[in-house]
């Protein structure tokens, strides 16, 4: 990344992630600089990322992954509220602490003053097994939607510890698979239809169909009141198509 570049990220993440303040936002406290390095002060997270529990835990239990991804998604409701997308999400980016809650962190590729819902970024960033297909096909795509992707793929791995889709598959082949839904559980690992259903409408494959974080948000509660019954809550209803692709094992080893 060009240094010019690389500054205005720097200057964007400081400025924008000062003025966040929600309990489920890790809180900048403060920062300082030498010659060659700056630093951020913000609280210890004492049991790491998600991604680091995962590896040496494996797969969270359902009631575990809905507790977290209601604290994240409330989290990223509040930035999507105030027109911010993260477009880093991932379990690396989201800091456990010792009483069992996560909070949402690293603003790095923070996008803010978006004027709408609908428009476009074509600044190409996140990590690879988190980016949503039209990131992937360098179309010019929707911020907050990509955001809502990533949720999607956080969800799935805490529940399997694998992703759902192959990420060192060349671009055709891994947005293909996403287009088809190419994913399905372990057999020792049964989600309820709720939990199921939303990660579905999570990966829709069309970013304008796909659920905004408010309904989202709306979907979550919904699941918590309605898990002992089994009722399918849907946030869109595009057809899906499912296959038996099942990703390295050993991805979270």
């Amino acid at each position: 990344m060009p240094l010019r570049i690389k500054n205005e990220f720097i200057a964007r993440e400081i400025r924008v992630w000062r003025l966040l303040k929600h309990h489920r936002i890790l809180e900048l406290q403060e920062f300082f600089e030498d010659d060659e390095k700056l630093f951020f002060v913000s609280l210890l997270a004492e049991r790491g990322t998600l991604y680091t529990h995962l590896k040496h835990n494996g797969p969270a239990i359902e009631d575990v992954v809905q507790t977290w991804m209601w604290q994240i998604i409330t989290g990223v409701q509040y930035m999507h509220l105030r027109w911010i997308a993260h477009r880093d999400l991932k379990l690396e980016n989201i800091l456990l602490f010792e009483d069992g809650t996560v909070k949402v962190a690293d603003f790095g590729f923070i996008l803010d003053h978006i004027k709408s819902e609908t428009e476009t970024s074509r600044t190409y960033c996140g990590s690879r097994p988190y980016m949503a297909p039209e990131i992937l096909l360098q179309l010019p795509y929707l911020p907050f939607k990509a955001d809502v992707w990533a949720i999607g793929i956080m969800s799935y791995a805490l529940l399997t510890a694998r992703y759902p889709f192959d990420h060192h598959m060349n671009v055709v082949q891994l947005t293909n698979c996403q287009r088809l839904r190419d994913y399905k559980y372990p057999d020792h690992i049964i989600p309820t239809i709720a939990c199921r259903d939303a990660i579905d409408q999570l990966l829709t494959y069309d970013a304008y169909l796909r659920p905004t974080i408010h309904e989202v948000y709306l979907c979550t509660i919904n699941m918590f009141r309605s898990k002992a019954s089994e009722k399918n809550y849907r946030m869109t209803s595009p057809n899906a198509i499912y296959s038996a692709h099942i990703i390295d094992r050993n991805v979270f080893q």
